[in-house]
């Protein structure tokens, strides 16, 4: 059985973590961002499935799902009817940034790729600091 990952955006304003989801939807969706199966990304992210495939260290272990997410995150992460999932975690933009700056000549292009495309969708929601990935694998 495959693994694949269910990424979310938040934004920090107005003193909370927020969807990046437009207000008028009631349930967030995932990020537009499908890197598939992809055991060497899930294991730089933190969820190591498979250790022996690593290319270069996490950029950080495992967190768990951030106890100060956005309400509907944590409802549709709670929801029975969802997928079953795994290895919550999440990252910020300026910790992904980091990373980069030190490992990016050891990734290698099924690792880089969808890295720095994952970038370009979450940039643009504000400063790296205040922009977090929030994700986890599913059956």
């Amino acid at each position: 059985m495959s693994a694949e990952i269910d990424a979310f955006c938040e934004v920090f304003r107005d003193g909370r973590w927020q969807s990046t989801a437009p207000s008028y939807r009631k349930v967030v969706r995932p990020l537009d961002w499908d890197p598939g199966c992809n055991h060497e990304l899930f294991n730089m992210l933190g969820c190591a499935r498979k250790p022996e495939q690593q290319v270069a260290p996490p950029i950080a272990e495992e967190r768990g799902l951030p106890n100060d997410s956005c309400p509907q995150l944590m409802e549709l992460y709670r929801s029975e009817d969802y997928r079953p999932r795994f290895y919550a975690s999440w990252l910020l933009l300026s910790e992904i940034y980091s990373y980069l700056e030190q490992y990016e000549s050891e990734l290698v292009d099924y690792v880089h790729v969808p890295l720095r495309k994952l970038i370009k969708e979450i940039a643009p929601y504000g400063a790296p600091e205040h922009i977090r990935v929030v994700f986890w694998l599913d059956n």
